[in-house]
């Protein structure tokens, strides 16, 4: 992969975009105009949106130069509402929204997240939930679960996390009371 990294900073909140190389074997059309596909997760403080913020929205979008991604992330909580506002504004441009588990989990937590702050998330019209359109599959694939990493082993894809969630929480916690460009580095 080859990055270029442009951070542009809005108030405290980062904003991060990168063109990356990549070659993709499924045919995404199958999803929609491939440029009409957002693919977006978020990372959160907690499992529920009542206690928990928003501290990172991450999102891949094809373009005529090849494949972007873009990252909105709140140096502190105080930033959550400006991370939501702007992910809003960009994701009102793609009328297909791809995402792992977005159904249950991402979209109805944005979506409480942002009536918190007297905003308002309007998802794409199009939701393409990759683990609603996998899980029915599980048993003839003789997947041992559906849980991301999982369905990543399955279809070769290895990715070394030195961190899970919980414990990119409490780094985001740690970052948020002193900033580092090397948990900045990991919580990206």
């Amino acid at each position: 992969l080859t990055f270029l990294k442009k951070p542009a900073i809005l108030g405290s909140m980062i904003t991060i975009e990168k063109t990356i190389s990549l070659e993709i074997s499924y045919p995404i059309s199958r999803l929609g105009d491939p440029e009409s596909l957002a693919f977006f997760d978020i990372e959160t403080t907690g499992f529920s949106a009542r206690s928990a913020c928003v501290y990172l929205i991450g999102c891949a979008y094809l373009t005529t130069n090849g494949w972007e991604t873009r990252q909105f992330f709140a140096e502190t909580p105080d930033d959550e509402a400006d991370v939501l506002q702007q992910f809003f504004s960009f994701a009102a441009s793609f009328p297909v929204m791809v995402h792992f588990n977005g159904t249950t989990f991402d979209v109805p937590f944005l979506q409480t997240r942002a009536k918190k702050f007297g905003l308002s998330f309007v998802p794409a019209s199009v939701q393409h939930d990759i683990y609603k359109k996998i899980s029915p599959y599980k048993n003839l694939l003789h997947l041992p679960g559906c849980r991301q990493k999982q369905l990543e082993e399955f279809i070769d894809i290895h990715r070394e996390d030195h961190f899970n969630g919980g414990e990119l929480i409490e780094l985001y916690h740690s970052y948020a009371r002193q900033p580092t460009k090397e948990l900045l580095d990991i919580l990206l």
